[in-house]
């Protein structure tokens, strides 16, 4: 299934390629407020579900253009895609911009495929083999296409993901930490005051929870890295 993942993130990154060329000619559409949406983008994600579904048909998708539209809804099996994670930087010629595939399985993601087209920098993840790249991370008003490929790349890196206040509950709640277990901790206990789902006592449990966290790193004499 990653193999076929990866076959569906390079067929878009061609498109995305190719446009890049000429970015002017392409035809922008906003959806709202600082949300652009490109042909490139439906071009891009029409790619993307074609060879998943040529390859699983009974599978379902849930892609950021088309919602739920293509696919055996209900199935176990759920593609979730972004086939243009940065369409904002894209359209003014900035090169941070990638192409985000995930795989669930009744509600756990197990694939994961973020392909940057402009560096042809790819990086995968299977649930239960390992992967990893940065330190910490977070930001707010993401969707689940946004993060659902990265999070199996953090957690199978060995790091921690959730909302502001530790909740690994984070896919459709617009708020994302994420790190590796040092800098997880140190993160939450900075943001959890500013998340939308703490009471006063969850709160409380994150400046416990960070303490816990605090207790997991090495110990003097240890070699100590700071990535994943």
């Amino acid at each position: 299934m990653l193999n076929v993942a990866v076959k569906a993130a390079r067929a878009a990154g061609a498109i995305i390629n190719r446009a890049a060329l000429d970015v002017e000619a392409v035809r922008i559409s906003q959806k709202q407020v600082n949300d652009f949406v490109t042909e490139v983008d439906h071009a891009s994600e029409a790619a993307i579900i074609e060879t998943l579904l040529t390859a699983y048909p009974h599978h379902a998708i849930w892609a950021e253009e088309s919602g739920k539209t293509h696919g055996a809804q209900g199935s176990d099996f759920v593609w979730i895609i972004d086939p243009l994670d940065g369409t904002t930087n894209f359209i003014h010629g900035f090169p941070i911009y990638c192409v985000s595939i995930a795989l669930a399985v009744k509600g756990k993601v197990e694939q994961a495929v973020i392909y940057d087209p402009s560096r042809n920098d790819l990086f995968t993840a299977t649930k239960g083999r390992g992967a990893g790249f940065t330190d910490g991370f977070f930001e707010t008003g993401l969707s689940p296409w946004d993060v659902a490929a990265g999070s199996l790349l953090v957690q199978e890196a060995g790091g921690l993901i959730g909302n502001f206040s530790g909740d690994s509950d984070f896919m459709e709640q617009k708020e994302c930490v994420a790190g590796n277990p040092k800098i997880y901790g140190q993160l939450v206990a900075i943001l959890g005051k500013y998340s939308k789902f703490a009471s006063a006592g969850d709160k409380a449990a994150v400046r416990q929870n960070t303490l816990n966290l605090t207790a997991l790193e090495p110990r003097a004499g240890a070699e100590v890295s700071d990535n994943p």
